[in-house]
Order: C-alpha cells, then sequence, then structure tokens
C-alpha cells in the first residue's frame, strides 16, 4: 500500500494511502462509503504543473521539541513507525495552535457530516485552486479510498464543467469555485446542494473549503517541503 503520493506512485494503478494519524485517517463506515480504493483504470493523474515552494520555515529537530509537543507529534503520524510529516513539524514552532487545529482538522477529516467523497472533492479542487501540492499529494490518494476514480481525479483541473460529472458532484465543484473566488456560495449552487445535502453539511461544506484555504495558505507560505519517499518495506504496494 502506497504511503506518500509522489506523483511516479500516484500514477501507479495500485496506488492508494495508509494512514493512521487521528488527525488524518481514511474514512469509516458511514453510509455511502467504502474503504475499497476507486477505480483504479488507466486514467493518469494530472501532472503537477507548479513549481513547488522554496523552505522558508524548517520543521523543529527532535532535540529541540517539548516533551509534550514531542507526544503530540507522535500522535499525528501518517505511520506509527514512520517520520513526522513535515506539516505538523513544521507547526510544531507554535505548539498550542498545532494542538487545537489538528482537533478541528481531524474533526472535518474523520468525524464530519459529509460524506468522504464529498469532502475529498471539495478538498482537491481546492488544492488545485491554491497551487499546494502537499495538500493535493495526500488527498489524491484520500480521495481514491473514498471512491473518487482516477477519470474523476483527472477531471478535478476542469472543475464543475467537466461533462463527467453528476449533478451532485458539480454542484460541490461548483461550491468550491465560488468560496475561491467571491467567499460566498451562490443562491443557484446553494439550491442545488440543498437538495442533496442536510442542515449539518451544509455548515460542513463551506468549512472545509475554508480549512484546506487555511492549510494550503501555510504550506506555501511557509515553504513545507514534500516528505521523503518511506523506505521500501514502508511504501511497498499491497498486492
Amino acid at each position: 500500500m502506497c504511503w506518500r503520493a509522489h506523483p511516479q506512485r500516484l500514477n501507479s494503478p495500485d496506488c492508494c494511502t495508509q494512514i493512521t494519524s487521528p488527525a488524518v485517517e481514511p474514512a469509516g463506515e458511514r453510509p455511502g462509503e467504502s474503504d475499497e480504493p476507486g477505480t483504479n483504470d488507466d486514467v493518469q493523474l494530472p501532472e503537477w504543473p507548479h513549481p513547488e515552494p522554496e523552505l522558508r520555515l524548517a520543521p523543529v529537530p527532535p532535540e529541540d521539541r517539548a516533551p509534550e509537543t514531542a507526544e503530540l507529534l507522535a500522535q499525528l503520524k501518517f505511520r506509527p513507525d514512520g517520520p513526522d510529516p513535515n506539516i505538523f513539524a513544521t507547526l510544531a514552532h507554535h505548539p498550542r495552535l498545532l494542538k487545537r487545529w489538528s482537533a478541528f482538522g481531524g474533526t472535518l477529516l474523520r468525524r464530519g457530516e459529509l460524506s468522504a467523497r464529498a469532502r475529498e472533492l471539495l478538498i482537491l479542487r481546492t488544492a488545485w485552486h491554491c497551487r499546494a501540492h502537499y495538500e493535493w499529494s495526500y488527498h489524491v490518494p484520500l480521495g481514491l479510498m473514498s471512491g473518487i476514480t482516477r477519470a474523476e481525479v483527472a477531471a478535478i483541473p476542469e472543475g464543475p464543467a467537466a461533462e463527467m460529472w453528476a449533478p451532485a458532484d458539480a454542484a460541490l465543484l461548483q461550491a468550491a469555485d465560488e468560496l475561491h473566488r467571491h467567499a460566498i456560495i451562490s443562491d443557484d449552487t446553494w439550491a442545488s446542494l440543498a437538495k442533496e445535502h442536510p442542515p449539518a453539511q451544509l455548515v460542513e461544506i463551506p468549512m472545509v473549503v475554508g480549512q484546506y484555504h487555511l492549510v494550503a495558505f501555510t504550506l506555501n507560505s511557509l515553504g513545507v517541503q514534500l516528505d521523503e519517499q518511506p523506505d521500501a518495506s514502508a511504501s511497498a504496494v499491497d498486492d
């Protein structure tokens, strides 16, 4: 099972993720969700078209971490035996904020009301808009695990205008576009969303888009680097 979303791994037909962090986990069993990856067809996933941001703020090295910060980072690892993800180790410069933010983000990612598929469509469109490669690299595999197909991931850059989208999916992508461009969901898009989503999910839609703008702004501005690929034993693809 591929742990990390390097471009060459994303385009492996068997790619999916193993993530065990309490802040970033695969979807649980909820109506309409599955732990099975999305359709692994032969569609090539889009190459990342933007340059990587330059490192501005390095992760906090282990020897400089207070014990409570080290404990928090251990809980946020994507694999219990893996390295500290750069996003968390960098935010460890502000431990109190990291603790509160990871709880909020974990609520949206693991314990939210939206289906995993709906959530990941919103996140992927936001990551693409914000040129947030780190965000994209982790959420493509999560999207595949949520039931989004490789062909659908390839259509994310085109957005809601792509012909493949069902009306409910197109409305989510349109909402992400409108929030990115205008900071409000239009009346027409809201009406479309309200046909498919109960009030709690309607609250969550702009929250998810806002959260992943916050993450993208931080990743890009701090210059958080893509995580190193783990060793072969950690990143091997399961049969």
